[in-house]
């Protein structure tokens, strides 16, 4: 990964992703993957980001010296779409695909001869029985997700990953990823400087802090039976949820926190 930095030879990178600046539902892997497109646009390098579209959304702009390409809808629109676009309508031929996965990846190695980086910030597994539709077709997802992902990792082997962390790594090892292929970057913090003296005052009472978006499949509700069984033993203690949410979702947690309160 570290070449990608170098002044030169600057390269024309193109990124794959299901959701992009300014997405509603944008969340921390697209906001760490913008963060790479505009440090790699402010070092010379032409990069291009390929992503979906939503109400109100511009089909092409540049974003912090990115180009930004918006079609198709955030699951399986843009993939479809980009796999149409790159090889029907692009006329650029780049240096590097960087191949955005969440759950369903762009499938690449089918039709990128470029060099490609898969970036995945954790294996969905479980996660897939905790999809939000509508049952029964909720089972869908469950089983075809559960099962078919690991001859997704198969289509990708031989190709260059790039995650977050070493329980990742160690997933895509299990699922037949070569170790040597897997470069880790830890995710990092962005601090505001002008505040960087200013000193938040403790909080008196034991607090737990839930920090992320209000969603079944990002763990909240484990994480509230985490702190209940910990209140019932010292009551002197309470918990902070911090993070954005789906509206049904969120008001169906509060009715079950007011209910067992």
């Amino acid at each position: 990964m570290g070449e990608i930095y170098q002044k030169s030879p600057l390269m024309k990178i193109l990124i794959l992703s299901w959701r992009g600046p300014g997405h509603p539902h944008e969340g921390g892997a697209e906001k760490v993957t913008h963060i790479y497109a505009k440090s790699w646009a402010s070092l010379g390098h032409e990069v291009t980001l390929f992503t979906s579209a939503f109400t109100g959304s511009k089909n092409l702009e540049y974003v912090d010296g990115v180009k930004v390409i918006r079609r198709g809808s955030q699951a399986f629109g843009v993939k479809i779409a980009a796999f149409l676009w790159y090889l029907f309508e692009n006329l650029d031929k780049f240096d590097l695909v960087f191949d955005h996965f969440h759950g369903i990846p762009f499938f690449t190695p089918i039709y990128v001869r470029s060099r490609k980086i898969a970036f995945i910030h954790e294996v969905a597994t479980q996660v897939w029985s905790l999809n939000t539709w509508p049952k029964p077709l909720n089972l869908m997802p469950a089983i075809i997700g559960r099962y078919g992902e690991p001859f997704v990792f198969k289509i990708y082997a031989g190709c260059e990953f790039l995650t977050v962390s070493n329980s990742t790594k160690s997933d895509l090892v299990n699922f037949g990823v070569d170790e040597k292929l897997i470069t880790v970057i830890n995710n990092g913090v962005e601090v505001d400087s002008t505040n960087s003296k200013s000193r938040m005052v403790k909080n008196k009472l034991f607090t737990v802090t839930y920090l992320g978006a209000i969603a079944k499949d990002k763990g909240i509700e484990d994480a509230l039976k985490a702190f209940s069984i910990s209140y019932k033993q010292d009551g002197d203690m309470q918990m902070w949820i911090v993070g954005k949410g789906h509206g049904d979702y969120v008001e169906e947690l509060v009715r079950c926190l007011l209910y067992t309160s």
